[in-house]
């Protein structure tokens, strides 16, 4: 396979970045209509690349082995399609480079697309049937003229899909203390006594009783966990229950239950069992019980949800991945577009990354003892 197009962000004149990112697929429109390669199917064909050249914030336009270009046209000629893949070094390689034109700086999707070869602009000159051909325009239309929206261009993103996995989970730091929070609850599991008069009696007690140790995950109401709880979601949190904070993964994802609904899981158990014998004397009642050291705790946490995007990606010989995960840029792009109105933390790789918070409850029995106490019976 050949090397992925990495996900640069597409430059405006001027430095500034665009909502898009090269390699990925998009649609270019004006006033609602595409722009097409003019494909036997019309409509199929209207998914392009953008494609860095080997000057900054210059670009080529591409799909399916085409390249948009003006071959030698001025003002008023018609912009077509090219299979020619015009290397730098070719006289023509600037027919088929563009930089983009914002004048407006309260549109961030809207541009204006000019040609590197020839100054002019891509232009729909008010062609407002179903089809209708692009030319180009030497001239640069001002926002405050009429004729500026037949030089308006979106871009917009065609495809794409976006994962997560929440993990990372640091603990408040009760979760090392456990034991301070305990209270002690007490069980009777064995009474006897010795009426006899012959003397010391020996017992033999099965000790089989256990305590189930459950931990339950919830996450805040947030910005961040609300727009998650729309994705897939995979959560991988470190173990938290009554042993503290262990680096044992315990794994769930939302398609069995929803990230904001809270997770409850049976940990492990801490039993009581064995064999123990005592011996009861004469006139002698005694009792034994389990004295557990149990804990209902809420320690918060925070955790780390690391948001991955996927889409057709294409490759420098020109063939098309399909939903291969994109760079971090292209999925900050993703996420704009998604409306996600969260505070992202960073990037790590490809990932990007938010900070969530939540709670954990811990319930269980921490330790246990095994008290005996015996009385004297009246004569």
């Amino acid at each position: 396979m050949d090397v992925l197009i990495p996900n640069n962000y597409v430059k405006i004149t001027g430095g500034k970045d665009l909502e898009i990112t090269t390699g990925i697929p998009c649609r270019i429109t004006n006033e609602g209509r595409y722009l097409d390669t003019k494909g036997e199917n019309h409509g199929s064909y209207v998914t392009l690349f953008i494609v860095e050249s080997t000057n900054f914030g210059e670009y080529r336009i591409f799909n399916n082995g085409y390249y948009l270009d003006t071959f030698g046209g001025k003002n008023e000629s018609e912009c077509c399609m090219s299979y020619e893949n015009h290397r730098n070094s070719h006289t023509y390689y600037s027919r088929q480079l563009w930089s983009f034109l914002n004048q407006n700086e309260t549109e961030s999707k809207q541009v204006q697309i000019k040609s590197l070869s020839n100054k002019c602009y891509l232009d729909s000159w008010g062609g407002n049937g179903k089809y209708s051909n692009v030319r180009l325009c030497s001239y640069c239309n001002k926002p405050s003229e009429k004729n500026y929206p037949r030089q308006l261009w979106e871009i917009e993103i065609a495809d794409y899909k976006l994962k997560a996995e929440i993990e990372d989970f640091k603990y408040d730091k009760k979760i090392n203390n456990l034991k301070s929070y305990a209270t002690k609850v007490s069980s009777t599991i064995f009474t006897s006594r010795n009426q006899s008069h012959s003397g010391p009696c020996k017992v033999e007690i099965n000790l089989s009783e256990k305590a189930h140790n459950i931990t339950s995950w919830s996450f805040n109401k947030s910005k961040e966990i609300t727009f998650l709880d729309e994705l897939d979601v995979d959560i991988k949190a470190e173990y938290a229950g009554v042993k503290g904070n262990l680096p044992e993964i315990i794994k769930w994802d939302n398609k069995i239950t929803s990230s904001e609904t809270i997770k409850k899981i049976q940990l492990d158990e801490t039993n009581v069992s064995g064999k123990y014998s005592m011996e009861i004397q004469n006139k002698e009642e005694v009792e034994v019980k389990i004295i557990w050291h149990k804990i209902n705790l809420d320690v918060q946490f925070t955790a780390t949800a690391k948001i991955k995007g996927f889409s057709d990606r294409l490759r420098k010989n020109g063939s098309v991945a399909k939903m291969e995960q994109t760079d971090a840029n292209a999925t900050l792009c993703f996420l704009k577009n998604s409306g996600f109105e969260g505070t992202i933390i960073g990037t790590e790789g490809k990932n990007v990354l938010v900070e969530i918070t939540g709670n954990v409850n811990i319930q269980g029995a921490v330790k246990y003892e095994i008290e005996k106490s015996n009385v004297l019976l009246s004569i």
